[in-house]
């Protein structure tokens, strides 16, 4: 909704008031985090081995859920686009979760890459997620059936991020 921007440094997340750039509220101990596209939520990913996601209102700045039950370290989590889902890439065990954000429950688990998983984003339309691993590939995704369509390769190298066109025809990444 363009009032507010997130940003994650060494001290800590903070958001920031997007007209006169004042921080507003400080997230300790993260180190990713994203707005839900609604605009009423943050997630953000730990810092260390604590192996928790937790989700944040904005307004008031206070933590609503600790989504624990990844076995290792999460580098990365993002929103729905209906932001009640939050998928997260787990490093270390190779596996991507899905989150329901109103019980705190794990869905699913994505289970599939050989190495880290280090990015993941859903679909436009919400019904496919991406995942970028350090296995050099990427994989779609089918978020009802849970199971993986595709396996994309080319990279020699980890594959850090992988996104969706905002039409959802197109998938770019980054290696």
């Amino acid at each position: 909704d363009e009032r507010y921007i997130v940003a994650v440094s060494n001290d800590g997340i903070r958001l920031f008031d997007a007209k006169n750039g004042k921080a507003i509220k400080t997230f300790k101990g993260y180190k990713y985090a994203s707005f839900s596209p609604d605009g009423k939520y943050i997630v953000s990913t730990a810092s260390s081995l604590d192996e928790a996601i937790k989700l944040w209102d904005v307004e008031s700045g206070e933590e609503i859920i600790t989504f624990k039950g990844d076995t290792r370290f999460v580098n990365h989590a993002s929103f729905s686009p209906d932001s009640k889902y939050i998928v997260s890439a787990s490093s270390w065990d190779d596996n991507i979760k899905l989150w329901d954000i109103k019980s705190g429950n794990e869905i699913k688990t994505f289970s599939g890459h050989t190495d880290n998983v280090n990015h993941v984003s859903f679909s436009p339309d919400g019904k496919y997620i991406v995942s970028a691993s350090e296995d050099t590939t990427m994989k779609l995704w089918d978020v009802e059936k849970g199971k993986e369509i595709k396996t994309f390769k080319g990279h020699t190298g980890s594959v850090n991020s992988a996104v969706f066109s905002h039409d959802g025809k197109y998938i770019v990444s980054a290696s």
